[in-house]
Formats: structure tokens, sequence, C-alpha cells
């Protein structure tokens, strides 16, 4: 998001709108994901992984705000980030538990 933008939420706003729009449609609809990855297998939706820089604490407070758990850190793309991941069972969990 390009500086002037940055803080007024639209971060949260886009990872709100994937994590508990998109991705429960996917469940929901019984959509298979990874069909063109190398690494994985392809099939249902099982996990959500998402990485922030050390150095972000905007991408961090996105992250921990819209329910991911925060894993090890690793040297990725020249920086050292941090591994977050949701479940489907936590992540529908928590949609229905969100208050509107």
């Amino acid at each position: 998001i390009r500086r002037e933008y940055q803080n007024q939420g639209y971060g949260k706003q886009a990872v709100t709108a994937i994590l508990y729009g998109w991705a429960p449609r996917l469940i929901r609809d019984q959509y298979w994901v990874n069909m063109r990855n190398d690494d994985c297998a392809p099939g249902p939706l099982k996990v959500i992984h998402a990485t922030a820089r050390n150095d972000n604490p905007y991408s961090i407070r996105i992250l921990d705000g819209v329910g991911m758990k925060s894993g090890e850190p690793e040297w990725l793309m020249g920086a050292l980030r941090t591994h977050y991941q949701i479940t489907v069972d936590e992540l529908l969990d928590r949609k229905i538990s969100r208050v509107p």
C-alpha cells in the first residue's frame, strides 16, 4: 500500500475480506487449492499461511489482529520474516464468533 494510504485500515480490510469472505466461500463450495503448485498437493483448503517482515509492525499488527498465529521467523527474500497461519477450523470458529 502506498505510503500516503498506510495506517488507514486498508490492509486490515483486505486481509479480513480474504480470510472471512473469500476463504469461507472456497470451503463452502468445496474448491480445491494448489492446483498449479509443485510444492503442495491439490486439495481442499486446510491452512492459510502468510509472512510478515519483522521490521514491519503494521503487517504484524494486521496478521495478529485478524487471528493468525505467529510461528518461527526465518530469513526470506533478504529479510527476517515471521510465518503466520490460521487453520480452516480456527477460521470458521472465529467467523462464527465475530461480533459485527
